[in-house]
């Protein structure tokens, strides 16, 4: 995650959310919420948001904010907490905010879901809007035939051909409890039914 490597390189580093699913609060379009400080763990899933929740549970020593407004909650990262370095999830739509790099992941089994734009269909921007990616992270380019992924490659390269494109793998290590964070050997699963 680039988060971690970030704070790795010794970068204050929060991670901006919209905090999707989280519980439903009055005045929620202006609230900003901070799920850790990147010292502790301060919501619930349930006021946080599942993804928020997890992140802050992966990401111990990086701050997790949850809120509507990015530009809002950006300054109050960088006011509270000193950031150096805002990562936005899921904000390449976020137009308004300017921005030093935009990391978009296209999953490879459904790369540019139907087509259509959301409600009909999966997609938040039309696929011609990648042309403004820097960074392609192709995730689960191991499950598919290598035929299917130099053609998205090639449709990448040819909607932006100054873009960076790469591969990633998913590959299990262990189970973990998504809450508990206990963690276990995959041979526990072998056998099971």
């Amino acid at each position: 995650m680039i988060a971690k490597l970030l704070r790795e390189m010794g970068k204050r580093v929060t991670v901006l959310s919209r905090g999707y699913g989280r519980r439903k609060e009055k005045d929620k379009k202006n609230k900003i919420s901070i799920v850790s400080n990147g010292k502790r763990l301060i919501l619930s899933s349930r006021e946080a948001g599942d993804e928020p929740y997890l992140l802050s549970k992966n990401l111990p020593d990086v701050s997790i904010i949850v809120g509507k407004n990015r530009i809002n909650s950006g300054k109050y990262a960088i006011e509270r907490f000193a950031t150096e370095v805002v990562v936005l999830d899921d904000g390449f739509q976020y137009w308004s905010l300017n921005r030093d790099i935009d990391i978009v992941t296209i999953d490879c089994l459904d790369p540019y879901g139907n087509g259509y734009l959301i409600p009909r269909g999966s997609l938040r921007e039309p696929v011609s809007h990648l042309s403004r990616a820097d960074i392609f992270l192709l995730t689960r380019a191991n499950l598919v035939s290598r035929d299917d992924l130099h053609r998205i490659i090639g449709d990448l390269e040819r909607l932006n051909p100054h873009s960076t494109i790469l591969e990633s793998v998913h590959r299990p290590k262990y189970l973990q409890g998504s809450f508990s964070g206990e963690k276990k050997d995959l041979d526990f699963i072998k056998d099971r039914r």
